[in-house]
């Protein structure tokens, strides 16, 4: 891992904030920029932090630029980059409603065509760190194929769920009961 200026941490979040709707595609930013283009973390770390994030309490995209931020540019960087990664958006909101009016009916198709995009970021983020299904915390062994097949069908028994408008409260716990009995009971 590479120590990263405050300044370099700022720029990146910055551009980020202001390139970007919805967390799914700020998280492949964030992918592409740290493990692609600068190689401040591997793969197998990127992954292993947004995992760690995901099941942080609080919104998923803070937590992952707070924790990037504190392990690669320490807690200055870490304040400033939130700061950073949340301007752009609040500047481009205040303005939205000051000077458009969010009410307006021509504004509609816009923001539900921003939605649309963000889901399939969301794929596309769920596409690229696919092979997390296939690996062990043990990296020289492999994962058996019943449970790669286990892992996939809790993830789309839970999206499956949770698209069908079932309660997020009732599954959550048991999305993530499932997760670990899978886990930690089944042995490989």
């Amino acid at each position: 891992m590479k120590e990263v200026s405050n300044w370099k941490w700022v720029a990146l979040n910055l551009k980020i904030g202001a390139l970007s709707f919805g967390s799914s595609g700020r998280a492949l930013l964030y992918q592409k920029a740290i493990v692609d283009e600068n190689r401040w973390l591997s793969d197998d770390e990127f992954r292993e932090v947004f995992t760690l994030t995901q099941v942080l309490p609080g919104p998923n995209l803070v937590n992952l630029s707070v924790y990037l931020g504190f392990r690669l540019s320490g807690l200055m960087g870490t304040a400033l980059g939130l700061l950073a990664l949340a301007l752009p958006g609040a500047v481009m909101l205040v303005a939205a409603y000051h000077l458009l009016g969010f009410a307006r009916t021509p504004l509609e198709p816009f923001f539900k065509g921003v939605s649309i995009g963000s889901v399939l970021l969301f794929f596309v983020l769920v596409a690229k760190n696919a092979q997390g299904f296939g690996q062990s915390a043990h990296f020289s062994k492999g994962v058996p194929r019943f449970k790669r097949l286990s892992r996939f069908a809790v993830a789309i028994g839970v999206g499956g769920f949770a698209m069908s408008g079932v309660s997020l409260s009732l599954l959550l716990p048991l999305g993530a009961l499932a997760g670990i009995a899978l886990e930690f009971i089944y042995v490989e």
